[in-house]
């Protein structure tokens, strides 16, 4: 009996110095019925439901828009909604390229590492556009970047990667890529 845990003390410690796990115990699933499953499809909607069809980049709801009572339009840049006879457009959410968010926790933003960065994109060889937001109460900002200007991606790449490098271990710096700028209505 003894020299029976020595050998399972010595398993033990084998097995926590060398990271094997015990194997769970293998269960097998009972089987399947024998009446058949419905399918998935969809039962018909009523000819007032709205519904959604993509076509071309455009989304076009049909439903009361297609009875001339009013419905929604959106394409990539603006959302136009319509009410009777009357149409509002309103500009679509937008990604940006790039996205350089200067956050705080408690004390305010890292303001050199700010300052660094605003001085590095002007002292770009090409000129790069910005648009700089405040979203916080303790001076938070996005630099929110699109990128237009260079006309590959291989080039908005090329800077992106830059711009990782010249904000690299900064202190309360994230740095976003394809997402809307934060603080821009």
């Amino acid at each position: 009996m003894k020299r029976f845990y020595t050998v399972a003390v010595a398993f033990i410690v084998a097995a926590a110095f060398t990271g094997c796990k015990p194997k769970a115990a293998v269960t097998t699933a009972p089987p399947l019925p024998a009446t058949p499953v419905a399918t998935n499809t969809p039962a018909p909607l009523p000819p007032d439901t709205d519904t959604i069809d993509m076509e071309n980049d455009s989304f076009f709801v049909h439903g009361p828009a297609r009875k001339g009572t009013g419905g929604t339009t959106t394409t990539p840049d603006t959302t136009k909604t319509t009410t009777g006879s009357t149409t509002q457009t309103t500009p679509a959410v937008q990604n940006y390229r790039l996205v350089v968010l200067f956050i705080s926790r408690g004390s305010g933003i890292n303001e050199k590492a700010r300052v660094d960065f605003e001085s590095w994109l002007k002292n770009q060889s090409k000129p790069v556009k910005w648009e700089n937001t405040r979203w916080g109460r303790e001076g938070e900002q996005s630099y929110c970047l699109k990128l237009d200007e260079f006309s590959t991606s291989r080039e908005q790449d090329k800077f992106v990667q830059d711009a990782r490098i010249a904000l690299a271990g900064k202190d309360l710096v994230i740095i976003e890529e394809n997402v809307p700028c934060k603080g821009k209505r």
